[in-house]
Formats: C-alpha cells, structure tokens, sequence
C-alpha cells in the first residue's frame, strides 16, 4: 500500500514537483555536510517595507543560515539540501522586492539552473567506496 503525504503550504506540492530531488532522494543522508550558498545580489523594493517582510519570511525558513542587507543588496546564505535560491527568490518577489537589471537576471539564471544541477547530482550521491577498488573476479 502507498502512503499519503500531505502539505502544509498552498504551493508546497507545486514545490515538491518541481524539485523532488530537495525533498526526497539520497543526499538526506544523516551525516552528510550541508551544502552552504552564498549569494549577494542588488534589489530595489516597490514600496517601503517590502526588505523587512521579505527578511521576517525568509530568515525563519528551514536552511537559512544568515539573512540581511548590505546597503541595496541582499545577502542571503542558505544550506543548498534544505532551501533553493529559486525559493528565496520567489519570497522575495512576494513581498515587493525587485532585482534591476540584466546582467542580474543571468546571474539569478546561472544560480537557478546550477543548483538544479548540484541537487540532481545530491540526490544520486554515495560514499563512492565502490569506485575504490575494482571489480571482483576480473583477473
């Protein structure tokens, strides 16, 4: 018999689907080390607030090691296993935050996409002990 999972967000399933390998899949491994990503971009908000709400939403988020401003960009530092820069950047497009410019938009791209990647790659990972020694029985 299947089980039922739920979700507890309107958009958690639509998440979910999108990158299962985030959710379910080897890299959940319990001793394997968090995937730590650095990323400082230049926002402008449209309208006053929109950095506050956007910094009470995202830094109670599972996999937020640091959040904050740094003059008109955003610093954001996350564990890769547990959050996705994808998912930072859609709460800060919720609450009023804007990235101009774009050669901002490519990074943003390059972030998306490779992430994607690393967690695919996650997602299939193991201690690699097999690759150490060669096969049995070839002599």
């Amino acid at each position: 018999m299947g089980s039922h999972i739920g979700f507890a967000r309107h958009n958690a399933l639509k998440v979910f689907q999108e990158n299962p390998d985030l959710y379910a899949g080897l890299h959940h491994i319990q001793n394997a080390p968090p995937v730590i990503k650095s990323r400082r971009v230049a926002i402008t908000s449209k309208y006053e607030g929109a950095q506050e709400i956007f910094m009470n939403i995202v830094g109670h988020d599972m996999g937020v090691i640091n959040c904050g401003l740094d003059g008109v960009y955003l610093c954001v530092e996350y564990d890769l296993r547990q959050l996705t820069w994808k998912q930072v950047e859609h709460q800060a497009l919720l609450a009023g935050i804007e990235f101009p410019g774009v050669l901002s938009a490519i990074r943003r791209g390059i972030w998306r996409f490779t992430e994607r990647n690393e967690l695919k790659n996650l997602a299939h990972w193991s201690d690699a002990s097999c690759c150490n020694h060669p096969p049995g029985g070839a002599k």
